[in-house]
């Protein structure tokens, strides 16, 4: 039904807030070749950033409700507006702490438990299943408890290392350890429910 719809428009919008799944599946991948193309245009990302910030785009359009999407009014085409938003998104990641250190200091701090980074990846261009787990595994993070909740952050999504997130938030490094391992095992057990 919805492979007949060639870009987002007002119609297929509807579908998706009212929680069609077929809609969002068909929306993610419309929006997604937007997204992708977007952010090749940027020569300083390499894969791993494209595929990291092509997810972020699709987790901050649906969170709160799909705030985001709800936003759009209709008065420009709907790529227009992802591209506003990719613009943004790489703008702030650009001047991210994260960016700098692993551009300027050869580091990159992935994942050594190796969950969150997972999910199916782009290989040739970006996968509609992929955003939706990464969406979903945003709505299991969502259900931690706050301290949790920020720790993940740091740990995952900022690149912090465990030390600096104690430093930060003045607890033992220990206890920041002890509190994201029992996070992680949380959301294991999440995602082995869904």
């Amino acid at each position: 039904m919805y492979s007949k719809i060639k870009k987002i428009d007002k119609y297929l919008i509807t579908k998706v807030i009212d929680g069609d799944k077929d809609a969002q599946k068909h929306f993610v991948d419309l929006g997604g070749k937007y997204v992708y193309g977007a952010l090749n245009l940027y020569r300083g990302l390499n894969q791993p950033e494209i595929s990291d910030l092509f997810q972020t785009v699709f987790l901050k359009l649906f969170e709160d409700d799909m705030r985001r999407i709800k936003l759009w009014k209709g008065d420009s085409e709907f790529s227009t507006y992802l591209y506003r938003m990719v613009i943004n998104l790489v703008k702030d990641y650009f001047g991210s702490a994260y960016y700098r250190r692993s551009k300027f200091q050869g580091q990159n701090d992935y994942d050594s438990e190796g969950f969150i980074e997972n999910n199916p990846g782009i290989a040739n261009g970006p996968q509609p299943e992929s955003v939706i787990q990464s969406i979903t595994l945003m709505h299991m993070i969502s259900g931690l408890r706050d301290i949790e909740k920020t720790i993940i952050h740091y740990y995952y999504f900022q690149g912090y290392k465990e030390r600096e997130i104690a430093e930060m938030m003045k607890y033992p490094l220990n206890t920041i350890s002890s509190i994201k391992n029992r996070a992680l095992k949380k959301l294991k057990i999440s995602w082995q429910a869904n």
